[in-house]
């Protein structure tokens, strides 16, 4: 309950394949998951919320020709 909390993802090129899950433990503030750089998560630049033991699995990959990414799964 420190305040608010960002991750931020590493740039999907460089972890092609990987995978990321990120839950949100505590009651109070708001979690927000940042994509690196000109990444996107799903089309956005960051995802938030603030529903406590809500989770995500995010999977790095290419998002169109030569664009890599992250995409919910």
């Amino acid at each position: 309950s420190g305040g608010n909390v960002t991750i931020t993802l590493p740039p999907a090129r460089q972890v092609l394949g990987h995978k990321c899950q990120i839950k949100k433990m505590t009651a109070a503030n708001t979690l927000t998951v940042d994509a690196d750089g000109t990444d996107t998560i799903d089309g956005s630049g960051t995802l938030a919320w603030s529903t406590q033991y809500q989770s995500m699995t995010v999977v790095s990959c290419f998002v169109a020709p030569n664009v890599a990414g992250w995409v919910i799964v």
